[in-house]
């Protein structure tokens, strides 16, 4: 019996296909929302798992040791490396992935 060996880079490309498809908002009543808003939230904690970097990115590193200097903040941290291994969101609107460093803001006009 043979068996199919599916790479890291498969997985990657299947979770980003199948969370770009999911729309919670499109949904027809709350609890079908609620149901695809966790379908897609477990493939994003997925995705960020198979594409977290192996070491702590520098800046991440350097905040880290700022918060720390005032005292712990381990919600900051947190929210400090979940960032950064998060995938960007793409835009609501037109589906641009928002990859800006230090969150500058997309827009759109209302033309567009």
């Amino acid at each position: 019996m043979h068996k199919e060996i599916i790479t890291k880079e498969q997985l990657i490309a299947y979770i980003t296909t199948r969370a770009l498809r999911i729309k919670p908002d499109k949904q027809v009543n709350e609890q079908l929302r609620i149901e695809a808003g966790m379908n897609k939230r477990i493939l994003e904690i997925a995705l960020a798992v198979l594409t977290a970097p192996d070491d702590i990115p520098p800046r991440v590193l350097d905040a880290m040791s700022d918060m720390c200097d005032g005292g712990f903040d381990s919600q900051g941290i947190w929210d400090l490396c979940r960032e950064s291994i998060m995938p960007p969101t793409p835009c609501s609107h037109c589906g641009a992935v928002l990859d800006r460093p230090g969150g500058a803001s997309h827009y759109h006009t209302e033309d567009e």
